[in-house]
């Protein structure tokens, strides 16, 4: 299978079932495969010229996506750093607010296709049910699939209003911490979709590391075996985060993170003179002239101007400026136009905003494809 279709034609064949799994995985591999990059512009009034940049769009399964995702998730732990139950390798019965939850799908009474279709909506309803046992709670999320292609998920809940007892067992060679009475029952109750699984976790920043495990699976394809390869091309196809959160845990805390991106420049560049999110024009200090007054440059915010959709950029052919941050580079017009003769640049007829020039840009790629 060597030809490449986009998520949408692929999501529609497997839906209608032309495409089962393996083809899945066979077109997401060759997704992966191609390379493409973002192009934008801007407008620099200091140099009465545009400017044109790009860089490398990160997809789902590579390298580069697999590291931001893991980090990205790996900064949660800081949130509930003082959240600690019990002390590592306790034995005994233990008390927490912590718990590792496993929900998994029963192959002999759903179909795949609905499956993944239904997996976040289904895991809502199940969160809605326990919040209405036990008041508020704060959720962290993980999709892994099955070597059969099911999906399952791996939550971790922190409990604001209620505190689980357990006891300590033996599953192989690991100490794991069984939730028992009648919070067990109540808990299981709230999904009958299929199999799950109850355990404490001793503190939150554990339930992380814990949980870091199966996303690491599921984000880097070099590293994914049969299960995360096939998680990987399924989450592709039905738009699945990697990973969420939601909660009174996260939600302060991201405001300030919000606020606080908010104040450092567009772009990462923390030098801007000011910065106004309502603002189509932004300056930027490059420097002090010889009576040791400030050099500043005017430019627009970047903007979305195509895609180009090659296996081999050359971009030293056309003497463009590496910078290290997402491997952008930079170039002047004339060098532009030159590099646009030689590659295929699909061009977006209404150029739009972008926030922030980090992303995921396989949803815009797959209607050119």
């Amino acid at each position: 299978m060597s030809s490449v279709k986009s998520v949408r034609s692929v999501r529609a064949e497997f839906e209608y079932g032309y495409l089962d799994v393996n083809d899945v995985v066979g077109y997401y591999g060759n997704w992966l495969s191609w390379i493409f990059y973002v192009i934008c512009y801007r407008f620099n009034y200091s140099k009465h010229d545009y400017e044109y940049s790009a860089f490398r769009g990160l997809k789902r399964g590579d390298s580069r996506y697999s590291v931001l995702t893991c980090r990205k998730f790996q900064r949660l732990s800081r949130f509930g750093r003082n959240l600690v139950y019990f002390g590592h390798g306790s034995r005994g019965y233990v008390k927490g607010s912590g718990l590792h939850v496993v929900l998994e799908y029963d192959a002999n009474s759903i179909d795949l296709r609905d499956a993944w279709a239904r997996v976040g909506v289904d895991f809502n309803r199940f969160m809605s049910h326990v919040r209405k046992l036990y008041g508020k709670i704060s959720v962290v999320r993980v999709w892994e699939a099955h070597e059969s292609g099911y999906p399952h998920v791996h939550a971790l809940l922190v409990f604001h209003d209620h505190v689980f007892s357990g006891y300590s067992s033996r599953r192989r060679a690991h100490l794991i911490y069984r939730v028992f009475g009648a919070d067990y029952n109540r808990l299981k109750s709230c999904w009958n979709h299929g199999f799950s699984d109850i355990e404490l976790v001793n503190s939150f920043s554990g339930g992380i590391r814990y949980l870091s495990k199966y996303l690491v699976k599921s984000t880097s394809a070099e590293l994914a075996g049969v299960k995360g390869i096939r998680g990987l091309a399924m989450c592709w196809v039905f738009h699945k985060r990697s990973f969420s959160m939601s909660g009174l845990l996260f939600h302060k805390n991201e405001r300030a993170r919000t606020r606080r991106h908010d104040e450092i420049s567009y772009n990462g560049n923390s030098n801007l003179n000011s910065y106004d999110k309502n603002s189509e024009v932004l300056s930027k200090s490059v420097g002090t002239d010889f009576l040791g007054n400030s050099i500043v440059e005017r430019f627009t915010r970047w903007r979305l101007f195509g895609f180009c959709i090659s296996s081999v950029v050359l971009w030293n052919d056309f003497s463009m400026h590496f910078v290290s941050r997402g491997e952008l580079v930079s170039c002047s017009e004339s060098d532009f136009n030159e590099y646009r003769s030689h590659y295929d640049i699909v061009l977006v007829s209404k150029p739009s905003r972008l926030s922030h020039l980090d992303g995921d840009f396989s949803r815009f790629l797959s209607e050119f494809v």
